[in-house]
């Protein structure tokens, strides 16, 4: 990790320039008496034989199949059947999240400062919630961790399920423990967003509440 970002940027630069003169170019124009790259074209046959089985259309497919269509006509079925009532629940629901989330509120119950933590070991994260009169089968409360990249950022990370512990006075305990699976700087960031079976899409409601931790673990 480099604590200035254009620094980094400089050296991968470089890094990917000199990987690109020195051995890739090379390994193009070395050719044969019959004009062809023979290493070239091993390398390219080593990676058609690794990734063509799985970036296919016959995996996209079966991907989308049962990743997309099937949920969808199995949902589509559920929301339009008994007259629409699941529908009309659901239509009820974003409703009732609507008016309720401008009340909802996280935050970490403490900031975490560990100097030092062992490969394997686990940090129990307590996040504190209000949920402006939603109950919490009502909602999804998680955390997200990973790295810390050259910007001071955690990248996509991981995203860890918090479980609901109880309630104390006006809010709702959540707690996880996340992982410590290798050595370096993690950080992570805890949200709540709202949670319904008939989603088609968890992210649809388009509301989510986030509070940054304080880095250090």
């Amino acid at each position: 990790m480099y604590g200035d970002p254009e620094e980094q940027d400089r050296v991968e630069c470089e890094a990917l320039y000199s990987l690109l003169e020195n051995e890739i170019v090379p390994l193009f124009h070395d050719r044969d008496r019959g004009g062809l790259p023979r290493a070239w074209i091993a390398m390219m046959k080593a990676s058609i034989r690794k990734l063509g089985a799985y970036f296919n259309t016959h995996r996209m497919l079966q991907e989308y199949t049962e990743t997309s269509y099937l949920p969808a006509h199995r949902a589509g079925s559920r929301l339009t059947g008994n007259d629409f009532s699941a529908a009309r629940e659901l239509t009820e629901w974003r409703e009732r999240t609507a008016s309720a989330w401008p009340g909802v509120t996280i935050r970490v119950e403490e900031s975490l400062k560990h100097t030092e933590m062992r490969v394997g070991d686990t940090v129990g994260v307590a996040v504190r919630v209000r949920l402006g009169g939603l109950p919490p089968s009502e909602v999804a409360v998680e955390i997200r961790y990973g790295f810390y990249d050259a910007a001071g950022q955690v990248g996509m990370g991981t995203i860890l399920p918090a479980r609901h512990d109880g309630r104390d006075g006006d809010e709702e305990i959540y707690r996880a423990e996340i992982p410590c699976a290798g050595s370096g700087r993690y950080g992570f960031a805890a949200r709540i967003l709202p949670r319904h079976p008939d989603l088609a899409n968890a992210f649809t409601p388009l509301r989510m509440t986030w509070e940054d931790a304080v880095p250090g673990v």
